[in-house]
């Protein structure tokens, strides 16, 4: 497998500079690439990530496997992000809570290499709390699986460090 080319992507990005596609190619050991994977991102006039779609190589035209719906408050902070299959389901929604007097900017986030805690949304805000729903398959409706309480710390002068209060829940 010396200097074998197993998989690339493309991206396109539109006239205002925002990604609008990734196009991923495999070569299934034939020695040709071949389409494989695509992800398309639309925006609002703010330029706020308001859509994503994915979509898997069908042999001859591209068939959507997830959607991806983001909300945003006027500040531009992401308020809420609903994951669904392709047809629309919902199988996962997350929901975000801002403090507006605190710019993120100011505010130092932990790495999260191994996506301990939940990633953090596009925001221009502290935030301040979020939660999580996923689908029940025995209900066949979105759950509450888990709330998050971020607090913060002052380091130095001007910023903010944060941490993540999970309380235990039952599920």
């Amino acid at each position: 497998f010396d200097n074998y080319e197993f998989q690339k992507g493309e991206l396109t990005y539109n006239e205002d500079g925002w990604l609008e596609s990734e196009l991923i190619m495999q070569d299934p050991f034939i020695g040709e690439m071949d389409n494989y994977g695509l992800i398309e991102y639309y925006y609002d006039e703010n330029g706020n990530n308001t859509e994503i779609i994915t979509s898997a190589w069908g042999y001859t035209e591209w068939i959507p496997s997830s959607l991806q719906f983001n909300t945003y408050d006027e500040s531009g902070n992401c308020i809420e992000i609903v994951s669904a299959n392709a047809s629309g389901v919902a199988q996962e929604k997350r929901t975000y809570n801002y403090d507006m007097n605190v710019l993120a900017e100011n505010v130092y986030y932990f790495p999260n290499p191994e996506n301990k805690f939940p990633t953090m949304p596009q925001m221009h805000n502290m935030l301040s709390s979020c939660a999580q729903w996923t689908f029940n398959q025995d209900t066949g409706n979105l759950s509450l699986t888990g709330e998050y309480i971020i607090t913060y710390e002052q380091i130095g002068d001007v910023d903010l460090s944060v941490s993540i209060d999970v309380p235990a829940t039952t599920i």
